[in-house]
Order: structure tokens, then C-alpha cells, then sequence
């Protein structure tokens, strides 16, 4: 591996590397040494030892370099259709509020205005990470942490089936279909016990949030 540069604390990434190597039968935390690694090409300035550091470092930085594709569905489009509008300004209403339509999702100065949306969502990069940080509970149990869960990223969520911490919506149809607004307009992904609620989205609504989703 190449020698880089930069700081690195030995728990960088350490909830990344754990779940990298659960059932692997080796620790997450080890280090690399030339000797019984021929088939891994080492130059005489890299064929030394690489402690957890180094790699963790080396992994998070190659990762961080990897370019995206652009979503199939933005290829060589420079506006909207009428239906992926009406499900933009639905989100904005709705969904915007935890997933926040920024360019890093610790940053709450990168949230970006509803007029910027459509040529950022159908730009090459299309940067926008549509989260944000802290927790919310949104009846969607049991929760991870004692404030709720995490707002996730919905960058290509039309790819990353099955939906909740839990996994128990299978589809983005699912998600939909379970989403219920309470009588003080709290948005839900699940109804609560003892709370008032009723369907978020009628079948109209549905079909053009989809159709906004799947550009993400």
C-alpha cells in the first residue's frame, strides 16, 4: 500500500472495520507485513511494515477517491418531468425536514434551496446526501438509540433494499404506503401506538414521490 500522509486516529472507522470483519475469523484490528504476500506487488519503498493506522488510513482514503456513476435515470436530462416536480415539492413538504437536502450531512450551512434541487439532482455528481445529523423517531421501532434513529442517506436509495433499521419495508412502494401523518402534522414512517395518525400520501402523491426518489 502506499504511504500517505494524513492524521489518522487507531479509531478511525473502527464501526466500518468491525462490520468489514465480523465471521471473517480475523481481528479488525491487524497489521500487514510483506512476507507471505506475493502476490501483492510491493516496490522496495512500500515493502514494510503497515500497521492498523496505516491501512485504515490507506482504505478510508481510497475509498474517498472512488468517483460515482452518475444515476442511469439523470443520464443527459436537464429538467424535471411535471410528475418528478410534483414529488420534489411533496419531499420538501414532507421528507426534507430529516432528509435534508445538503452536501455533507454534518454541515447544516451546505443544506441547499428547493430551486437548486432539480439541476443538482440531475448534475453528473448530483452531491446533494439528503441527511442530516442527530436522531428522530418516527415510529419505526425498536430504535437504535434511545433519541430514535439517524436520518439515512437517500443517495440512490432506489438500490438499497430493505428500507428502515429494522428491514421491514422491502420496497420504496413499502415506505410509502406505511407513512401516516398525526393530527399535529408530524410526519411518521410508521404508525404509532396511541396516536392519531392517517395515510401520508394518497395513491397520486405516491407515484410522484417515487418518481422523485428513484432520480436520487
Amino acid at each position: 500500500m502506499k504511504a500517505v500522509s494524513a492524521k489518522i486516529t487507531p479509531g478511525l472507522n473502527l464501526g466500518s472495520i468491525l462490520v468489514a470483519a465480523a465471521n471473517s475469523g480475523h481481528s479488525e484490528w491487524f497489521a500487514l507485513d510483506e512476507a507471505g504476500l506475493d502476490w501483492l506487488p510491493m516496490s522496495e519503498a512500500t515493502a514494510v511494515h503497515k500497521s492498523p493506522a496505516d491501512l485504515r488510513r490507506a482504505l478510508v482514503l481510497y475509498l474517498a477517491s472512488l468517483p460515482h456513476a452518475q444515476n442511469p435515470r439523470t443520464l443527459g436530462r436537464s429538467a424535471l418531468s411535471p410528475l418528478e416536480r410534483r414529488g420534489a415539492a411533496l419531499f420538501a413538504t414532507h421528507c426534507e425536514g430529516c432528509h435534508q437536502a445538503r452536501l455533507a450531512s454534518n454541515d447544516a450551512a451546505s443544506r441547499t434551496s428547493f430551486d437548486e434541487w432539480e439541476s443538482l439532482v440531475l448534475s453528473p455528481a448530483a452531491p446533494l446526501v439528503w441527511a442530516r445529523d442527530g436522531y428522530e423517531k418516527t415510529g419505526v421501532t425498536p430504535y437504535v438509540h434511545d433519541a430514535g434513529a439517524r436520518p439515512s442517506s437517500l443517495r440512490r436509495i432506489a438500490e438499497k433494499t430493505p428500507y428502515f433499521t429494522n428491514g421491514s419495508a422491502k420496497s420504496l412502494a413499502g415506505v410509502l404506503a406505511r407513512a401516516e401523518l398525526a393530527e399535529d402534522g408530524v410526519f411518521l414512517h410508521a404508525a404509532i401506538d396511541g396516536m392519531a395518525s392517517e395515510p401520508a400520501f394518497d395513491g397520486g402523491e405516491t407515484q410522484a414521490l417515487l418518481a422523485f426518489l428513484l432520480l436520487l
